[in-house]
């Protein structure tokens, strides 16, 4: 019994730590090309992404401009390449070269530009992180098995 209540508490304290908990991964959602119609969801998980990146002092708080720039790049997109971003398939596509190719060359969403490139690079910080330890794991396993 004791050994079930170590378990769970292991399980809930690694649950608390999860990327998922924290509410900017949860709101990095409004990137997710196949969503982009939603609108609505979209400007208010964009919206809670530019509240703490003010509070980080990431972003300028007078930058508004970066929903208006938001907006009519999801309006131009639904209009001109719908069918890009709703068949976007992220095991095959890649969601950095898209939004290369489809914002970063247009002058009139920069600022949103660089908020995005941000938030890009804050996903794959921790890849080679947890590149080593999967490494450090499978060296550990390996010698465990040889030993």
């Amino acid at each position: 019994m004791d050994c079930h209540k170590r378990f769970t508490a292991r399980v809930c304290k690694l649950l608390d730590k999860n990327a998922v908990q924290y509410t900017l991964a949860r709101n990095l959602a409004f990137l997710d090309p196949r969503t982009i119609t939603e609108c609505e969801t979209n400007q208010s998980h964009l919206k809670s992404v530019l509240r703490q990146l003010v509070q980080f002092n990431r972003v300028a708080s007078t930058d508004v401009d970066i929903l208006h720039q938001y907006q009519a790049y999801a309006d131009s997109m639904v209009h001109d390449h719908h069918e890009l971003f709703t068949s976007f398939n992220p095991s095959v596509s890649r969601l950095e070269t898209l939004t290369i190719d489809t914002m970063s060359r247009n002058d009139s969403y920069s600022k949103l530009w660089n908020v995005v490139k941000m938030l890009l690079v804050l996903s794959h910080g921790q890849a080679t992180l947890e590149r080593g330890f999967s490494i450090n794991k499978k060296s550990l396993l390996w010698q465990r098995e040889t030993l």
